[in-house]
């Protein structure tokens, strides 16, 4: 942001110097809780591309400055971090320095032009310091402008009169007479004349490529002696140059140093990864595989560097064959970390899903690989391989067998499949955990989800029941306990309904409807005798409850069923008497009375 001509550089300068990174992060606000924060450097998805793959955006905390790794994006030039909130936010320069000024409460402001104008008037002319020459390496160009410079002040003083030697140091020799030549050529630099018979040699290599290529030529020749101190010289000169440590990790190699080839490797990548040169990176980690292979730090490098291309595949690639690695020689946590990436380029990625439980099972990190099995599961059932899910889900229940998650999901996975048994066997198990865990209302309602599925599963009914008397609710018990009995009725399972009526008195005696239901069951049963019990059980209890007439209703049907009669005719009289119906009593009296004449038992006779 250096083309601002209406503000002075200073003022920019120290406006830059003021700004947080972290307050510039913020403030641009994309995607701020994935800034990877390092000593030196800042990666972060780029807000100018808006970046959602990998972090192609560098911040130099030391220089305060910006660059994305993406050619085609506007930042990829970099610039200060001036420059960086206005590609981010799209607005312009004065809008950006206007922004900043007012939050960081620094006053800035353009500068004037009659200001301006009245500076140039009034700095003076400063007469311009002399230009140094370069060294150069050639002595011969290096005579040839020392020569110039004393002619040009020679001149002068012929001009002023002054003597050369004596007031100006300069001694002037005269040539000697030149032979004549027949063609007079236009040379400014004589080359040194060869001593006789001895050979010409070539000009020594200056740039990096001429050294690199003379290095080359010395390998090729077999001359790895004569190759290694030019290279070293190179290096002197250039030093980190990157074809040059190329060539020297070769040299190295011929030479049979691997170690020495290695070292100079890993240190060319990490130079290629600070220049964000992907294509360099490259280079440089398939030069290091061919001579280490299956090592990390190359397999790390082609990874970053084929994120900077948006080569995502390739990365995934590398990142796989790194984990494999790493899980081979048991660094687990690093095969881990590798794991993980591949899931955050491809969060559908089965393969590196099964390979992460795995290492988290082997971590004896057992909730966070039965999570994984969960979330691994979900994605089998989203492409509709709802058999590798199950399997998937069955054995996250085995390896945690505690885990509410896993059977809950195994739960649901089985209904969803149809498989109404083993979904009420897994909600079973996860009811007890529930219990076990003090929460009865969440297991009282997992239930009543699978009941609404399946309303004749009587286990499940008599769980629930258990549930409802633990929670002190009765009447939502009694009224499980009353399905149950019917579903036994219509299974025709009538001793199962029979015991059902009976749990039910046993836990309220006066029930007028288990009475009730336990006498017709009984009926149906064709045990007469039983239900002539429960009908004068049932008599008595009506009877005390002040339903005189619904007591005699169940007498009088007992009486049909030719059981125990004489028992029910006296409860009848007995009936009649109390409610002071004397015709209907007179009624009853002669089948009894002519059994007990023929025991001859006068007393029940005159009581009668």
């Amino acid at each position: 942001m250096r083309d601002l001509d209406s503000y002075t550089r200073e003022d920019i300068e120290k406006l830059e110097k003021l700004i947080q990174l972290d307050d510039l992060i913020r403030v641009i606000n994309y995607r701020v809780e994935t800034v990877q924060r390092g000593p030196e450097k800042w990666k972060c998805f780029c807000p100018i591309h808006q970046e959602k793959v990998f972090r192609s955006l560098v911040i130099d905390v030391v220089r305060r400055t910006f660059r994305c790794s993406f050619t085609q994006c506007k930042g990829h030039r970099g610039g200060s971090l001036l420059d960086f909130y206005r590609l981010a936010t799209g607005k312009g320069e004065s809008e950006t320095v206007k922004f900043w000024s007012e939050r960081l409460k620094f006053p800035i402001s353009p500068k004037a032009e009659e200001a301006s104008a009245k500076e140039e008037e009034t700095v003076p002319l400063v007469e311009p310091k002399p230009v140094q020459l370069a060294e150069y390496d050639d002595a011969k160009v290096k005579d040839l402008f020392e020569r110039d410079a004393a002619l040009e002040r020679l001149e002068e003083a012929e001009e002023q009169g002054l003597s050369a030697e004596a007031d100006l140091g300069i001694q002037i020799v005269e040539p000697e007479p030149a032979a004549a030549v027949e063609e007079p050529v236009d040379v400014l630099i004589e080359e040194p004349a060869a001593a006789a018979g001895a050979a010409v040699s070539p000009p020594s290599p200056q740039t990096p490529d001429q050294f690199v290529l003379e290095v080359k030529q010395r390998l090729a020749q077999g001359s790895l002696e004569a190759a290694e101190p030019l290279l070293e010289e190179a290096l002197r000169r250039h030093r980190d140059h990157p074809e040059l440590l190329h060539t020297r990790a070769l040299l190295l190699q011929k030479k049979g140093e691997p170690e020495g080839a290695v070292h100079t490797l890993q240190h060319l990548l990490e130079l290629y990864c600070r220049m964000h040169v992907p294509e360099g990176s490259l280079r440089a980690a398939r030069q290091l595989l061919e001579i280490k292979p299956h090592d990390l730090q190359a397999y790390d490098a082609m990874v970053e560097a084929h994120l900077e291309r948006h080569e995502s595949d390739q990365a995934v690639r590398f990142l796989r064959e790194a984990a494999a690695q790493c899980m081979r020689s048991e660094r687990l946590e690093e095969a881990l970390e590798r794991l993980e990436r591949i899931l955050e380029i491809v969060p559908g990625d089965t393969r590196a899903a099964e390979d992460r439980i795995k290492v988290l099972c082997a971590l004896n990190r057992t909730a966070q690989a039965v999570a994984a099995q969960i979330e691994l599961a979900k994605l089998y059932v989203g492409k509709e391989l709802a058999g590798k899910a199950t399997a998937i889900l069955e054995k996250a229940v085995e390896i945690d067998p505690q885990s509410r998650e896993a059977h809950a999901a195994l739960a649901d996975l089985y209904l969803a499949r149809g498989m109404q048994e083993q979904a009420v066997g897994q909600m079973q198990r996860l009811s007890e955990l529930l219990l076990a865990a003090d929460e009865m209302e969440e297991a009282i309602r997992l239930y009543q989800r699978v009941l609404k599925l399946e309303p004749k599963q009587t286990e499940v009914r008599n769980r629930l029941a258990l549930l409802y008397r633990h929670a002190g609710e009765m009447e939502a018990a009694l009224e499980e306990y009353f399905q149950i009995a019917r579903i036994y009725r219509e299974r025709e399972m009538l001793g199962r309904a029979v015991r059902v009526y009976k749990n039910i008195l046993k836990l309220v005696p006066d029930h007028l409807q288990a009475r009730r239901m336990l006498m017709e069951t009984l009926i149906d049963k064709d045990d007469a005798s039983g239900a002539v019990e429960e009908a004068l059980r049932l008599a008595d209890a009506l009877c005390s409850a002040g339903q005189e007439s619904e007591a005699e209703e169940a007498l009088v049907q007992a009486l049909k069923w030719g059981a125990a009669t004489e028992t029910v005719q006296r409860r009848l009289i007995a009936l009649y008497t109390r409610t002071r119906r004397m015709a209907r009593a007179l009624e009853q009296p002669e089948p009894p009375l002519q059994l007990l004449e023929a025991r001859q038992a006068k007393e029940a006779v005159r009581r009668c």
